[in-house]
């Protein structure tokens, strides 16, 4: 549900900066936040798990995809509401952006370091496989029913832009995923002996 919620928001954050009247080599910086934050997460949040496990992280990630997916649902109509124009749009697609990574780097954290943990002898080539299968099912499916969204069986939001719907449905999906972080058992402390 992760990975579908995230390929129904990332394809269109180029657009959403472009109808914001954002310059190119600004939205360039702006969409390359994205990966910069992941890294500093990786620095500091590893730790982190090591220490609380996993499940506190991934109920902290999916409530800031949920909120950086209504931000970022929202933000037409927040800045023809308030004014400011592309600076105004700009800083608030930023802010989703920043948080939609925080958030994927911390989903990506976290299923590598259950699977890390996992001795060779309990199959954890399997779930390198399960996970691999997991993230390649989320991309064909986000793409898919947004595309769906965006046909002309769905009707345009007249406040929020052409992709209001797909990022609504982006929440939900990023609804479930928070649902299934709190329900998920908690894993602590890798078993392996060395390094994965």
């Amino acid at each position: 549900f992760h990975y579908i919620a995230f390929m129904c928001t990332k394809p269109y954050m180029k657009s959403m900066l472009d109808d914001a009247g954002v310059s190119a080599d600004v939205a360039g910086v702006i969409l390359a936040l994205f990966s910069l934050v992941q890294v500093i997460n990786a620095i500091f949040l590893s730790k982190w798990i090591q220490r609380k496990g996993q499940k506190p992280q991934l109920i902290t990630g999916a409530v800031m995809y949920l909120a950086a997916g209504f931000l970022l649902a929202f933000t037409p109509f927040l800045s023809n509401t308030v004014g400011g124009g592309a600076f105004f749009a700009g800083t608030l697609i930023t802010i989703s952006i920043l948080l939609f990574g925080t958030s994927h780097g911390i989903f990506l954290i976290c299923g590598h370091y259950v699977i890390t943990g996992l001795p060779k002898e309990e199959g954890r080539d399997k779930y390198v496989g399960y996970l691999t299968f997991i993230n390649a099912i989320g991309q064909f499916i986000g793409p898919l029913l947004a595309a769906m969204f965006l046909t002309e069986f769905f009707l345009k939001s007249s406040f929020s832009g052409d992709y209001f719907y797909v990022l609504l449905l982006s929440c939900v999906a990023s609804g479930i995923s928070l649902v299934l972080a709190c329900i998920i058992r908690n894993v602590t402390g890798g078993k392996t002996k060395e390094p994965a």
